[in-house]
């Protein structure tokens, strides 16, 4: 009953009366001519279009239309994530491209401090951590006089500064040695007679860190080269051993194909250091087809035409050692051992068939 205790002051003959002879609950009478309401001004029923154009109404809401559509071209997904993709893993992030703030201590009347912030080139590899050479070590330092001396009449005259950076054993050391000659100004008070000293101050700063490992280089790039020879399908395939690289181009008269074996995305880490994150995988892009990991040259090798770089994560070099392999095939030959094997076949199964036929006759 609760539910439909909104209706019960109407009865069910009333939905049988003339609407424009007895007042209705919504408050709109019918004055003769038009329906009026107590609640709603009569200039505000001008504003609604008894017949409104589609194409007014199509021009009102293109132009918010345009607004909220917003073209994007892309080339592949990285474009849609906004990831920046790198083939090589040559930064050459140095000390001035980086902004960071060494934490100073004081050393006689020198405060100073040095910091390895991170390594040049360096890359990420299944999760371990590389560099292109022992002398990837990046290193902000800083020295000014100490505090104390600003409240000493005098100043400084020269600071030599020299930073030693070293591997050894997986860890990167760094040293600042500092010499600073400054001076003293003292006056006599009985004289007036003014004295200048001059004395030498000397510090050592030092830090470590773990240093990532020099990444091996490929040192037996030796290609292979099978070539089918005969009239039914003559082609090469051609490979490179994939350790350690990149990715592969393959140029053959003008088209190039490249074996993808890495993707590389740059980041930059805590202490504003570029890095290379590689990803290894194995995928195909350019004009010429493959087959498996091999290359693939349709017709007679003509090798002048043939042109192969393979590519580090620090370098590209051009292959020119390969191991040639001719493999003599054609379909006379193939006949002549496919047609006698499928003819012994016939005859053996004629065979099982006349004795099976006369065990069950």
């Amino acid at each position: 009953m609760k539910l439909f205790s909104i209706y019960s002051s109407v009865s069910s003959s009333d939905i049988f009366n003339d609407p424009k002879k007895t007042a209705t609950p919504s408050g709109w009478t019918w004055d003769g001519q038009t329906w009026v309401c107590a609640d709603v001004n009569p200039s505000e029923m001008g504003t609604i279009p008894t017949n409104p154009d589609e194409s007014n109404i199509y021009k009102d809401l293109k132009p918010l239309t345009e607004k909220k559509i917003q073209k994007f071209e892309f080339n592949n997904i990285f474009d849609i994530l906004k990831i920046k993709m790198s083939d090589t893993g040559i930064t050459n992030h140095t000390a001035e491209n980086i902004n960071y703030t060494v934490q100073k201590t004081d050393s006689g009347m020198i405060s100073g401090g040095i910091k390895i912030v991170g390594f040049k080139n360096q890359i990420s590899i299944n999760n371990h951590t590389y560099t292109s050479g022992n002398n990837s070590t990046i290193v902000k330092y800083e020295v000014v006089k100490t505090p104390s001396l600003n409240f000493v009449a005098g100043g400084v005259e020269k600071i030599d500064k020299t930073v030693d950076v070293k591997t050894e054993n997986g860890t990167a050391y760094a040293t600042l040695t500092v010499k600073m000659k400054y001076y003293t100004v003292s006056k006599n008070q009985f004289t007036g007679k003014t004295t200048t000293r001059y004395k030498i101050s000397e510090a050592m700063f030092k830090d470590s860190a773990l240093s990532p490992d020099v990444l091996t280089r490929p040192t037996d790039m030796t290609g292979s080269v099978n070539e089918y020879t005969g009239e039914l399908n003559p082609h090469t395939l051609n490979s490179v051993p994939s350790k350690g690289l990149t990715k592969v181009a393959y140029d053959y008269d003008g088209n190039v194909s490249e074996h993808v074996l890495m993707i590389g995305e740059r980041a930059t880490d805590k202490n504003g250091v570029k890095y290379t994150n590689f990803s290894t995988c194995d995928y195909w892009r350019g004009d010429v087809p493959y087959f498996g990991n091999s290359f693939f040259i349709k017709g007679p090798l003509d090798p002048d035409k043939l042109k192969v770089t393979a590519y580090t994560p620090y370098e590209n070099f051009e292959v020119t050692d390969f191991k040639y392999t001719l493999h003599e095939w054609d379909g006379q030959s193939f006949a002549g051992w496919v047609l006698p094997f499928l003819l012994k076949i016939g005859v053996m199964l004629f065979v099982l068939w006349r004795i099976l036929r006369t065990m069950f006759s």
